[in-house]
């Protein structure tokens, strides 16, 4: 069962992932209004609120719904956004009719 409610974009770009006081570089595998998965080194747990900075000036805060190991070094999680701001959906629309 399909439990998006937003198209996915799928994309690759790099960004910054800030847990507590701490950051992590990651790759945003695809992209919704509601949602992104990332890949990243960490392995962030289940509900864990993480800051997203997308292309060094668009941030998002983003709960993680689910983690899933890669390969032996990397993690795809996927985030829920929580309250994204109108610069990012205006990046997500973009993305979707270039």
């Amino acid at each position: 069962m399909e439990r998006r409610f937003s198209e996915r974009k799928t994309l690759n770009i790099d960004t910054t992932l800030i847990a507590g006081n701490l950051f992590y570089s990651g790759t945003v595998l695809n992209i919704s209004e509601k949602g992104m998965s990332i890949c990243s080194k960490i392995r962030f747990p289940d509900d864990s609120v993480l800051v997203v900075i997308i292309r060094k000036k668009i941030m998002v805060i983003a709960r993680v719904k689910w983690a899933k190991q890669k390969n032996s070094h990397y993690y795809t999680i996927g985030v829920e956004l929580l309250n994204p701001l109108q610069d990012y959906l205006e990046l997500v629309n973009s993305l979707r009719s270039a």
